[in-house]
C-alpha cells in the first residue's frame, strides 16, 4: 500500500499508529485505496 500511495513504509506505519505528521491529501488517498467514501455536509449558518 505504501508504494501505491507514494509514501514510505514508516509513514504508513506511523499513520496506522496515529503518530505521524500527515497531510490531509494523503489521508484521502489512503481512504480511497481502502474503498472508503468520505462525504461532508456544509452548513452556512
Amino acid at each position: 500500500m505504501a508504494e501505491r500511495l507514494g509514501v514510505t513504509q514508516r509513514w504508513l506505519s506511523e499513520l496506522e499508529a496515529g503518530k505521524g505528521k500527515q497531510a490531509n491529501e494523503r489521508y484521502f488517498k489512503v481512504l480511497h485505496l481502502l474503498g472508503v467514501r468520505v462525504m461532508g455536509i456544509v452548513d452556512d449558518h
